[in-house]
């Protein structure tokens, strides 16, 4: 069973691939680099706690229709 970061970088992937450029908004919301993103992506790192609240504060506020930055 995939435990729950493993499904917020699931849904974060699905989101990234969605629209091109996404990578690159996210990496300068989070004030990271496109390497951390690409990192993540790929499971070679784990966001911080403090950057999976971001994360899912983007996540959310895209789904409900507004702009994420």
């Amino acid at each position: 069973m995939p435990s729950k970061i493993d499904k917020l970088i699931q849904e974060l992937t699905r989101w990234c691939d969605a629209k091109r450029g996404r990578r690159n908004e996210l990496a300068e919301r989070l004030s990271v680099s496109r390497q951390t993103v690409h990192a993540w992506l790929t499971r070679k790192k784990v966001p911080s706690g403090e950057q999976v609240l971001e994360i899912q504060d983007i996540l959310r506020t895209d789904k409900s229709g507004r702009s994420t930055v």
